[in-house]
């Protein structure tokens, strides 16, 4: 197929595919790498860097809860409306989406 603009290396209709192709070779040469350091003893994810880092996001998380509650009072969400409700509609969504979605990790 020949693109009209040649800045672009795949069609529309193609992106999504390579996308999901180039995105789980990634995971899959993270998971290798991290596979290889753990056999070293060595976790990047148990430094105090990265403990500092989820400290941080952490307390920003329950700022951004605390401040949300307060100007959203009426917001309390009963569990069987969550469940009833809510849950049937995320089923479908993946995790990866749901992460982009809402900046969550």
């Amino acid at each position: 197929m020949v693109l009209d603009d040649r800045s672009h290396h795949y069609c529309h209709e193609c992106l999504p595919e390579y996308r999901e192709a180039q995105s789980s070779s990634f995971s899959d040469a993270r998971r290798a790498k991290l596979k290889e350091l753990r056999s070293f003893g060595i976790d990047p994810s148990h430094t105090g860097t990265a403990a500092e880092k989820r400290r941080g996001t952490m307390q920003q998380r329950r700022r951004e809860e605390a401040e949300w509650n307060a100007t959203h009072p009426e917001a309390k969400l009963e569990e069987t409306v969550f469940a009833t409700e809510v849950l049937p509609q995320l089923q479908g969504v993946s995790l990866s989406a749901l992460a982009e979605i809402t900046g969550l990790s």
